[in-house]
């Protein structure tokens, strides 16, 4: 530090200028807006997921009356509560696949722009590989949380919808 200090005349007297200590100050400037794009990045996706997640199960849900009627004909066709589970998961998965797979998608793209913008940016944590692990764990994350409001929906329905045989639902055609 002491042999990049120079003194300097100033409009105060003289005074002592580290170029390193601005160094720093641009390097940490830079690193406080690096965080920027990824909490934007995170903010966007999440309420993205959010709201397919809450358009998805309400949906799925408001339906459920409609689809114990389609399952208790199906029951009289022959399938018994394995194929009609089977049958509601497919049903249920295929709905919820299709606005999993664009965010996905973009996160791990994402995570890539950032890497370059951050070698830009000359921020050697979040860097290429590190900003795409970066980006695939965030994924990791929004598929666990879509898979737990998946289930949470499919157990709703099967327990609403399923037709195992018995008194109740031959009163209700």
């Amino acid at each position: 530090m002491h042999e990049l200090t120079w003194m300097e005349r100033g409009a105060d007297g003289v005074e002592e200028q580290c170029w390193y200590a601005v160094q720093e100050y641009i390097r940490l400037y830079s690193k406080a807006n690096a965080g920027t794009p990824i909490i934007g990045a995170l903010y966007v996706s999440t309420v993205f997921v959010c709201m397919a997640l809450a358009i998805l199960s309400v949906k799925t849900l408001s339906t459920l009356e409609e689809e114990r009627r389609r399952f208790a004909v199906l029951y009289r066709l022959g399938a018994d509560a394995r194929i009609q589970k089977s049958a509601l998961l497919r049903q249920t998965g295929a709905f919820f696949l299709m606005p999993f797979a664009f965010p996905l998608l973009m996160t791990l793209h994402i995570g890539m722009v950032f890497g370059k913008v951050y070698e830009i940016w000359n921020l050697s944590g979040l860097r290429g590989r590190r900003a795409m692990e970066t980006a695939v764990l965030i994924a990791l994350v929004i598929a666990g949380i879509y898979a737990l409001y998946f289930v949470i929906t499919y157990r709703i329905a099967c327990s609403h919808v399923l037709c195992c045989g018995g008194e109740k639902q031959e009163a209700e055609i």
